[in-house]
C-alpha cells in the first residue's frame, strides 16, 4: 500500500490492494480474481473526481416545504368550502355537545348500573346494522321498505368502549360507501359517536375520521355540482 492511498482516504486500509497500471487492464475480459476486480475498482475510483460535501440551504428547503404543504392542503375547489362563520358555529355546537357528554359520563361512571353491559350490546356487524337501522342484512338497498331507525341514546353511547366506537365508525363508513344506508339515516349516529371519542385520539381513529371527512366532502361536491347543473338546465 502506498502513502498516496493513505493520505487520500484518511485512514489505513484493512485489505492491501496492489496497484495496477492502466495499460494492463483488459476491459474486454472479466476479472479473473477478487484481487483483480478490486484493483480495477481502485484504479477507476482514482480517475473520478473526489466527492464534494455541500451544506444544504435549510432555509430554502423549509420555504419549499411550507409552500408545497400550503398547496396540498387546499385540494378542493373553493365553491365547496364552508364559510368561516358556519365552520365556527358547527365547531362551537360540537364542543358543547362533547362537554355535555363528558359531564354525563362522570355521572354514569359513579353508578354503573345505568350502563349497558357488553352482553346487552350487539356483537357483530350484521347485528349492529339491525340495531341501528332495523335492516335484516347487509347490502339491502330496497328503498321501498321502511325500516325503524334507532336514535343514539346517551345510555347506549356511554356504554361503548373507545374500541367499539372506532369499530362502529368503520362499519358506518363501509355501509355508506356500499349504499347499505343513506346519509340522513347515518348522520345522527356518526355525529354522536364522534362526539364520544376521548382525547388523546388513538392512532387508528385518525384514519377512519379522515376517510369519513373525505366521503362527506365528495358528497357535498356532488350535491353542489348537481344543483349547478340543474340551474343550467332550467
Amino acid at each position: 500500500m502506498d502513502e498516496e492511498d493513505c493520505n487520500e482516504y484518511g485512514s489505513l486500509r484493512a485489505f492491501i490492494i496492489k496497484p495496477i497500471e492502466s495499460d494492463k487492464i483488459d476491459y474486454s475480459k472479466i476479472p479473473t480474481s477478487a484481487e483483480e476486480y478490486l484493483q480495477r475498482v481502485n484504479f477507476e475510483a482514482k480517475t473520478q473526481r473526489l466527492v464534494v460535501k455541500s451544506t444544504p440551504n435549510i432555509e430554502k428547503l423549509r420555504k419549499n416545504h411550507l409552500k408545497n404543504k400550503e398547496i396540498k392542503s387546499n385540494v378542493y375547489p373553493q365553491y365547496i368550502l364552508v364559510r368561516k362563520d358556519i365552520q365556527d358555529s358547527i365547531i362551537s355546537d360540537f364542543s358543547q355537545l362533547r362537554q355535555i357528554i363528558d359531564k354525563h359520563r362522570l355521572q354514569f361512571l359513579r353508578d354503573e348500573k345505568f350502563l349497558l353491559t357488553r352482553e346487552e350490546l350487539p356483537d357483530d356487524e350484521e347485528c349492529w346494522l339491525r340495531y341501528f337501522f332495523g335492516k335484516p342484512k347487509l347490502h339491502d338497498k330496497d328503498t321501498k321498505q321502511e325500516f325503524s331507525v334507532r336514535q343514539p341514546f346517551l345510555k347506549v353511547l356511554l356504554s361503548m368502549s373507545q374500541t367499539l366506537i372506532y369499530t362502529l365508525l368503520q362499519y358506518l363508513l363501509k355501509w355508506l360507501e356500499n349504499g347499505s344506508i343513506d346519509i340522513v339515516q347515518s348522520a345522527p349516529w356518526v355525529y354522536s359517536l364522534l362526539a364520544c371519542i376521548e382525547i388523546p385520539l388513538e392512532s387508528n381513529v385518525f384514519s377512519v375520521m379522515r376517510n369519513l371527512a373525505r366521503f362527506g366532502i365528495n358528497i357535498l361536491k356532488n350535491i353542489l355540482l348537481f344543483s349547478l347543473f340543474s340551474t343550467w338546465v332550467i
